[in-house]
């Protein structure tokens, strides 16, 4: 199988690298190997089953690694972290990231509808819409991530909002200004 066709596959520096799908720690059950050599455990335990053995001791941070879900220094054992690496190969679920051209366009579109809402709604208002496009813009992001193992570059979209609304903004106060002086010009 060639490697590039794994979900979440990418390319940097000449080498092929792949986002994981981290699971919670405790997510693969260890055994001890002293039990698996004293032959206490059940008769399907190994059926079926990848086994990786390593060292779960709690005694050199050496042999674990930080999580996203945690950043505590013994959060999850190197054995675990390479479960989880299999896991993710195996299964073909990784993470990921979507492509130029999507963020390109959701980046666009933000834009566009922070520019309607600067020039169409009173400023308190649009403010609160434009709160209102951010939450539900970071809801979106959050839910694909989630539920779909699709990453989508948020700061984009951000920074189209804020940049848009200080750009914008003062060619609006410019425009009802002219408006208000006209209208004062002529009464």
């Amino acid at each position: 199988i060639r490697p590039e066709i794994y979900r979440g596959a990418y390319e940097s520096d000449g080498s092929l690298y792949s986002y994981i799908r981290y699971r919670r720690t405790g997510t693969y059950e260890p055994l001890s190997f002293v039990d698996v050599q004293n032959g206490q455990f059940s008769p399907g335990t190994f059926r079926s089953k990848i086994v990786i053995v390593g060292l779960d001791t709690q005694s050199s941070t050496d042999d674990y690694v930080l999580t996203p879900y945690s950043r505590y220094p013994l959060a999850m054992s190197r054995v675990e972290a390479q479960a989880n690496v299999l896991d993710t190969l195996i299964q073909n679920n990784g993470i990921r990231r979507a492509d130029d051209w999507f963020d390109f366009l959701l980046t666009l579109s933000v834009a566009y509808t922070t520019v309607l809402i600067v020039w169409s709604v009173p400023p308190v208002l649009g403010i609160l819409m434009l709160l209102g496009q951010a939450g539900a813009f970071a809801l979106f992001a959050y839910t694909l991530f989630a539920f779909g193992g699709l990453w989508v570059n948020m700061i984009h979209p951000f920074l189209a909002i804020f940049v848009s609304y200080y750009f914008f903004i003062p060619y609006r106060l410019i425009k009802e200004n002219r408006k208000s002086w006209e209208f004062e010009k002529k009464n």
